[in-house]
């Protein structure tokens, strides 16, 4: 009551001084409160979306104690710590630039003969079918969702990769969440094939060779058009960055990658240790 009667007298008052200016005057005061209106919704949408960014990164930092607390911590770490199978390898990358321009064509064009080459030097011998497979698994590191990455359902491969590339995936997750300021993760959607499962493959997919980088244990495709998203991001966003963090492990000298169009992934390989 107290304040309807004074907001009255106020729009009475501006109603009257408003229809007493000339014409002229008018035509300037409503454009003038127009562009005030507009500079108004502009600057406050503005704060509002970056108090929610700074917001939303702020709680998904804490994400995984928040969600299932210790119980999930220990089964992230659980996927990460696999000392038995040897001793784990580290990637260092000295030229970081969170801000690096991509030419996913350009710089990710690693014929297979390359990645090949390396994966032969690297990697287990080709198994022929699945049951082989119980034969190597000692020497192998079984995938699991960690808090870098998850795993696709895998339908013509295996979660299993030599202890180098685990390790490449969880330091490359690292690299692009530190760029990125969330803990949004990529998706592995394809692993180690079996000659049979290429086969498989072979009648669906032109594109799978016979003599494929995945049947040595060190090469994973990771589509790079969807993601486990946290936070305020975007999977544009989240492409870009994890095509810096993959430019940036290339030009350090630890892997090979192939920008792949048809298929919608980045398809690479780890290179062995200098």
């Amino acid at each position: 009551m107290f304040i309807t009667k004074p907001l009255i007298r106020l729009c009475q008052w501006l109603d009257k001084s408003y229809w007493g200016l000339k014409p002229l005057h008018r035509h300037i005061v409503g454009w003038c409160v127009l562009f005030l209106s507009i500079a108004c919704i502009y600057f406050g949408g503005y704060l509002c979306y970056n108090t929610g960014k700074a917001l939303g990164q702020l709680c998904h930092s804490t994400w995984l104690t928040i969600t299932d607390g210790d119980k999930q911590e220990a089964e992230f770490a659980s996927a990460e710590e696999w000392s038995g199978k040897g001793s784990h390898r580290s990637f260092p990358v000295t030229d970081k630039n969170p801000k690096r321009h991509v030419q996913l064509a350009k710089d990710f064009n690693d014929i297979n003969d390359i990645q090949l080459a390396a994966a032969q030097s690297l990697g287990i011998r080709p198994l022929a079918n699945r049951e082989e497979l119980e034969t190597v698994k000692s020497k192998l590191v079984r995938l699991k969702e960690t808090r870098y990455y998850i795993i696709d359902s895998l339908t013509h491969s295996v979660p299993y990769l030599v202890p180098d590339a685990a390790d490449f995936l969880t330091a490359l997750g690292k690299l692009m969440q530190e760029y990125n300021g969330t803990h949004s993760r990529f998706i592995v959607t394809s692993v180690l094939r079996t000659n049979q499962d290429v086969k498989r493959l072979s009648r669906s997919n032109t594109n799978a060779s016979q003599n494929s980088c995945h049947n040595y244990g060190t090469t994973v495709d990771i589509t790079y058009n969807r993601f486990d998203r946290k936070g305020i991001t975007s999977d544009i966003q989240l492409k870009a960055d994890l095509s810096r963090a993959l430019y940036d492990m290339r030009k350090a000298g630890h892997c090979y990658v192939k920008y792949e169009y048809k298929q919608a992934c980045f398809h690479i390989t780890v290179r062995p240790k200098k």
